[in-house]
């Protein structure tokens, strides 16, 4: 029931317009006690010129000229449109709030639809950032990843992403390639094998044990522009320039000079390949193994193979103390005569065409 004193209303023509639809509706409910039948006509709108307040009432329909001040709760059934709605307190919705135009947070701050399945979020009076079912756009600004926004990720140029720690920009990348910044690219778990830039023009490869291994499975390695005599099939090694090698050395295969030499500093150390027994009548046919340490359990007469290496050597040292005697067929000495050799003798020949010939006789026994 709406009680005129407690709201405080004036008695106006809009009063006097609801008064005489209640003498209305009252003389239609007594027609009707009498067998008379009246539609009801519809209420007037409750229309609010001047400021009140409402206490547990109840309209069907209102129109707020002035501004409507609620201190509790406002249940809203149908639609509430308004041009401002300014809530101190939390809205609690139960369906769908439905904006025609931006939302305004703080001054130049907004939350817009203006294009169609898009989302935009303007702060300073711009759109900064928008949202479409695709993606989020953040506009070439800053995506900051902790508290101190001091590490951040960011697009300001066109095709280039920026990745800054501690402040500072230490990645880039572009459709091109990755950039470190002479920063270190880590490879293990532990941190202890890294690859580093750290002066201009110098790439560093740190392993982080002794027995570290940087391994090629499969191709080759080709160092220099220069394009090499010999093809490269696989588990290759081409240098273009000078190879040298401050330690040891060591060739299970043979050396093959193309043009030029081979200059040796400190010495030549021809390792023991292997122990190989022969017997007499054997043929022994080198392979690019240049040296053999000769076992025999008696006197024995042996004949070499041909050679097709020119310029390889093959190196015989007898170990058992008997005569070891070579054909002279494929081979050549001074006389034409055979080569016997003793226990701790070594015998070095070199590949001419097709032949070996004697360079060196050591009699060391």
């Amino acid at each position: 029931m709406i009680k005129l004193k407690e709201l405080g209303w004036l008695w106006t023509d809009k009063n006097k317009r609801l008064l005489a639809y209640g003498v209305v509706v009252l003389a239609i409910l007594i027609a009707g006690a009498l067998g008379v039948s009246y539609p009801v006509p519809a209420p007037p709108p409750v229309e609010v010129l001047e400021p009140f307040k409402i206490r547990d009432t109840q309209f069907r329909s209102v129109h707020v000229q002035h501004d409507l001040d609620v201190d509790g709760d406002a249940d809203v059934d149908g639609t509430f449109n308004a041009d401002v709605v300014d809530i101190d307190g939390a809205v609690d919705l139960a369906s769908t709030l439905a904006v025609g135009d931006d939302i305004t947070l703080e001054n130049d701050e907004t939350i817009s639809n203006a294009t169609d399945d898009e989302i935009g979020i303007g702060i300073g009076g711009s759109e900064e950032f928008s949202m479409t079912a695709t993606g989020l756009y953040i506009n070439a600004n800053i995506l900051y990843l902790d508290t101190d926004q001091d590490t951040s990720i960011t697009a300001d140029v066109d095709d280039e992403i920026d990745f800054d720690l501690n402040g500072s920009e230490e990645y880039s990348m572009t459709a091109t390639g990755l950039y470190l910044n002479a920063n270190s690219l880590y490879l293990d778990a532990d941190q202890d094998t890294v690859i580093t830039n750290s002066l201009d023009d110098y790439i560093t490869v740190t392993l982080g044990a002794a027995g570290g291994h940087l391994d090629i499975v499969a191709g080759n390695v080709k160092i220099g522009a220069a394009a090499p005599s010999l093809t490269l099939n696989g588990e290759d090694l081409f240098v273009a320039g000078t190879f040298e090698a401050d330690g040891s050395a060591r060739f299970d295969g043979g050396i093959a000079l193309a043009v030029g030499e081979l200059v040796i500093s400190n010495g030549l150390f021809l390792p023991d390949t292997d122990d190989l027994t022969i017997s007499d009548g054997d043929w022994l046919t080198p392979t690019l193994l240049n040296v053999y340490n000769l076992d025999a359990s008696g006197d024995v007469t042996f004949t070499l193979g041909t050679c097709g290496n020119d310029g390889q050597s093959l190196t015989l040292a007898a170990d058992d103390s008997h005569d070891y005697t070579i054909n002279t067929t494929n081979v050549k000495t001074a006389d034409g005569s055979v080569i016997i050799f003793d226990q701790y003798d070594v015998v070095m020949l070199l590949c001419m065409d097709t032949e070996w010939l004697l360079m060196l006789e050591s009699n060391n026994q």
